[in-house]
């Protein structure tokens, strides 16, 4: 619910503020004084593009502040959009400088346009021009009926993926069959080469290790011989240590400050004489290598050769022809995959359809009652003659989506003998908005929470159509806030809070608009204005508090 708005040198508006009633709120006042700023400001401050004419002074920066108040349904639709509003009150507010510049802050944090937009528009709906050329797109209608008659479907749009996947993995696999024996063609050469290398697991890392080996023999030959030596003359000297490990626990006996000193030595002895009998039991002898560097260079070229074609380390050729082994089985059996995938595709088409039936018979049915309903309002609101008629069509399988398989014709027509046709070509400007302001108070209990703003859907209308024009916005309002330009005395008249926009003449012949919130007698003054004009007697003033004790 908007609870209020503040404009600041906004076109003829200096400063105004105005706080809203929960239900129906009404803006009268002459041609001209500014009754569409009101408007136009608050879609300014939703995010809607920058008038480009705008004059802003240089220290007068247009500044808009609309604040709404949100409850549960309304925070649990944002959450659905991953919008997370902590406080009960969204404030939105909206500067524009002289440069034509501007920034909107959702409650003081700086954001986009587009995300206010996106907010906005779940609790804000805004009865203009655009509106109203929605009616225009037969898909607003599925929608309209799918809201009335509160259509889940989230079977539906489970049903859909799941076809959808099922149904690309099909037709992808179908379109490569041609591909797929060339590919086998090419795979088995590939592991034509791979049996005849007959890759073993490590063994490219044991050739190059061989080849290493090989190519520096005489330089390890020539070190296990130097180490042999070294070892041998260890024999000699490993008694003097030992002799000198003896002296020190001699010593350590007489004197204790040697006993540290001693177990050092003895412990460091012994990881010598580990380490030396390990070298020894280790070290390399010189065996007749059956092996030449040719053999093994020849076969690392080809665990190269292989590995380049398939862009993959040397290393990892025997998961290449693991993987080939199995692919080329795998692809061998075309036909037998290409069935599965059919199966299951048909059998995810099957199901999707029988869930889409379900929605398009509760379509039809709430469709057959809504086209009714519409029907006999249509001739309350000055479509006399009017009718309109929804029909449904199965959709072709390639223009199935997450909403069905249902298309709607809608057809329309204002003259009791002619055919039906589209509602673009048959229906005039202000058709279309009493219709669409049928269809909104049919759906006001449904889709309710909302501000709706109507601008001027009253126009050319008096007397007793205007009366239900009214009648059809009080419905609307008890579920919905409204916000309302008219003209009409019996529209005005049934409003919870009345405004009258006023225009006057400031310093220097400047124009302003301004805005007064009206009480009681002033209301019927206002109301016996609308209706009688320059011409106000005590009798307009009486139809103006009869208008207001009926409302």
């Amino acid at each position: 619910m908007l609870v209020s708005l503040e404009i600041k040198n906004y076109l003829l508006v200096k400063k105004l503020r105005i706080e809203f009633h929960e239900r129906f709120n009404t803006f009268t006042g002459e041609t001209g004084a500014g009754k569409s700023i009101i408007i136009e400001g608050l879609k300014l401050a939703l995010g809607s593009r920058n008038i480009k004419d705008l004059k802003i002074e240089k220290d007068q920066n247009i500044i808009l502040i609309a604040v709404f108040n949100v409850n549960s349904k309304i925070l649990k639709k944002l959450n659905k959009l991953k919008i997370t509003i902590e406080d009960d009150y969204i404030i939105i507010r909206r500067e524009i400088n002289h440069e034509m510049k501007s920034k909107i802050f959702i409650n003081n944090e700086l954001t986009t346009q587009n995300q206010v937009r996106e907010i906005s528009n779940i609790f804000v709906e805004i009865q203009d021009n655009y509106e109203q050329q929605e009616l225009f797109n037969n898909s607003y209608f599925l929608g309209y009926i799918d809201k009335v008659a509160k259509i889940d479907k989230q079977r539906l749009v489970i049903d859909y993926e799941k076809f959808k996947v099922s149904k690309n993995e099909f037709e992808h696999f179908y379109s490569k069959k041609d591909e797929i024996d060339k590919e086998i063609k090419y795979l088995s050469q590939n592991l034509e080469k791979l049996k005849n290398l007959n890759p073993q697991e490590k063994e490219y890392f044991e050739l190059v290790n061989k080849k290493n080996l090989l190519k520096n023999k005489k330089q390890i030959h020539n070190i296990n011989n130097e180490i042999i030596e070294l070892l041998n003359k260890h024999d000699e000297t490993s008694d003097i240590f030992i002799n000198i490990s003896k002296n020190l626990n001699k010593l350590a006996l007489i004197n204790n400050e040697f006993e540290d000193k001693s177990e050092k030595f003895e412990e460091s002895l012994s990881i010598l004489l580990e380490n030396i009998n390990e070298i020894r039991a280790n070290i390399i002898v010189d065996e007749e290598e059956t092996a030449t560097i040719e053999e093994i260079d020849n076969r690392i070229y080809a665990y190269n050769s292989i590995a380049k074609m398939n862009n993959i380390e040397p290393e990892k050729i025997i998961n290449l022809f693991l993987d080939l082994s199995s692919k080329i089985e795998e692809l061998a059996n075309y036909e037998s995959s290409l069935d599965k995938l059919k199966k299951r595709y048909e059998e995810d088409k099957i199901d999707f359809i029988q869930e889409a039936r379900k929605v398009t018979n509760k379509r039809k049915e709430t469709g057959l009652t809504l086209s009714k309903e519409i029907n006999l309002s249509l001739p309350k609101v000055n479509i006399e003659q009017g009718e309109i008629r929804f029909k449904f069509n199965e959709k072709v399988e390639n223009e199935y989506s997450k909403d069905g398989i249902d298309e709607i014709e809608v057809g329309f027509k204002t003259i009791k003998n002619s055919e039906f046709s589209s509602i673009k070509k048959v229906a005039s400007g202000g058709e279309l908005s009493r219709l669409l302001l049928i269809m909104k108070a049919l759906i006001s209990e449904k889709e309710s929470d909302k501000t709706i703003i109507f601008d001027e859907v009253d126009s050319g209308l008096s007397g007793k159509i205007a009366g239900i024009v009214a009648e059809k916005i009080v419905e609307i309002s008890r579920y919905n806030q409204v916000l309302a330009i008219t003209h009409s005395p019996q529209v005005a008249a049934k409003a919870n809070k009345h405004w009258k926009i006023i225009k006057n003449i400031k310093n220097s012949n400047e124009m302003e608009s301004d805005i007064l919130e009206l009480n009681k007698e002033q209301r019927i003054e206002e109301i016996a204005n609308i209706f009688a004009g320059s011409k106000m007697s005590e009798a307009s003033k009486k139809v103006a508090k009869d208008l207001l004790l009926n409302k």
